[in-house]
């Protein structure tokens, strides 16, 4: 009899230990993952930290957290991750009570991007390990992972054109108020620039130089939409490629950059405008934009974004900078208008080998070749 009663108190104690496990595993119980605050460039390494406090008696032997990120996010391959569209990366725990662990994970940025975590899930097997205790957790952070940078010397003919474009607007539009100084007079000078007094007294003629109404502009037009149904989507991310590392030389010699692309924003839907600016926190910003830029199967063509945004392209009359693989005549008509106003603008069409370029020029403006390879 006494053993019995022994054995029905041992399952009594073991059902009563099941019961209250079951109910309060998960009191007091904080999981958090979250990437590292600073952006990383496309192809460099990250980071992301776990972190579990457990602040009650219980004793957790297992404790699995789970959660969903990119796949273009390529964490050390092993038996907890698995890939499909997202991966879905698992670590095992095993948390003593009032314990906290914090886990450091590295993984390579292959592709920019803004990248999320919202949830995370969390599992737990019976003290007999014949249950499963599921439970999520809200949690969000976030990591831009910003377009690679193309080297400097490989863009050396593409930035030289830009200046020399940026340098002739800057004379085109003076501000006769603006006295820079005096050089000599050259035929077709008009009259009214002759300083007749300092001609005087130098016994040559002499102009006045007058400083740029404003500063130079540039603004990147970036056209990720295709002519046919095939998709180039390589293509396109060198496009951002060269907008982000251009854009960066621009504003590191305090030039206003601005961006405009039929790309939508990954967070607002919208489409990119960045209006130019300069300085270290314009240029986070245009990186920002080309890492959320989504490119999508039906932009809306990139003329008719570009007609509607004209006024705002052109004022100012900045040197515009399209970015494009498409040879449209619609393309190519609303680039003139652009120069029409008085607008400068280059065109760097991103070709590769399998595909004829049949624009050698087009009036008005330069067409520079960028082969995209591999």
């Amino acid at each position: 009899m006494t053993v019995i009663f022994l054995i029905a108190g041992a399952f009594l104690a073991v059902w009563l230990l099941e019961t209250v496990y079951r109910r309060f595993w998960s009191n007091g119980l904080t999981v958090n993952v979250k990437f590292q605050s600073a952006p990383v460039f496309e192809g460099n390494t990250a980071s992301l930290t776990e972190t579990i406090e457990n602040k009650s008696w219980l004793f957790m032997p297992v404790l699995q957290v789970g959660f969903r990120v990119d796949r273009n996010l390529k964490f050390p391959e092993d038996e907890n991750a698995a890939v499909s569209d997202m991966l879905y990366e698992r670590d095992v725990f095993s948390v003593m009570f009032y314990q906290k662990i914090t886990r450091k994970i590295q993984f390579e940025a292959a592709k920019r991007g803004y990248y999320m975590i919202n949830k995370v899930e969390l599992m737990t097997k019976s003290l007999l390990a014949d249950a499963e205790f599921h439970e999520s957790a809200e949690v969000f952070t976030y990591l831009y992972v910003y377009p690679r940078m193309i080297g400097v010397d490989s863009l050396d003919v593409i930035f030289r054109k830009m200046m020399g474009e940026i340098t002739a607007q800057r004379r085109l539009y003076e501000d006769p108020f603006a006295f820079r100084g005096l050089r000599e007079y050259t035929p077709g000078d008009p009259l009214n620039k002759i300083n007749w007094k300092a001609s005087a007294r130098a016994m040559n003629t002499l102009v006045n130089v007058h400083d740029s109404t404003e500063s130079a502009r540039c603004l990147f037009l970036l056209d990720i939409g295709d002519e046919g149904i095939l998709r180039f989507e390589k293509v396109h991310e060198e496009g951002i490629r060269l907008a982000a590392s251009l854009g960066a030389q621009m504003v590191d010699r305090q030039i206003p950059v601005g961006l405009l692309s039929n790309g939508t924003d990954q967070i607002t839907g919208e489409t990119i405008y960045l209006e130019p600016g300069s300085g270290q926190r314009q240029k986070n910003r245009l990186f920002e934009s080309l890492a959320r830029l989504k490119i999508e199967e039906n932009p809306e063509p990139f003329h008719g974004l570009m007609r509607r945004y004209l006024p705002e392209i052109t004022r100012e009359h900045p040197l515009c900078v399209l970015i494009t693989r498409n040879q449209r005549p619609e393309l190519v008509e609303a680039a003139r208008e652009i120069t029409r106003t008085g607008a400068s603008l280059l065109w760097i069409a991103t070709v590769t080998r399998d595909i004829p370029w049949k624009l050698e020029r087009a009036a008005g403006f330069e067409i520079i070749h960028w082969e995209v390879r591999g």
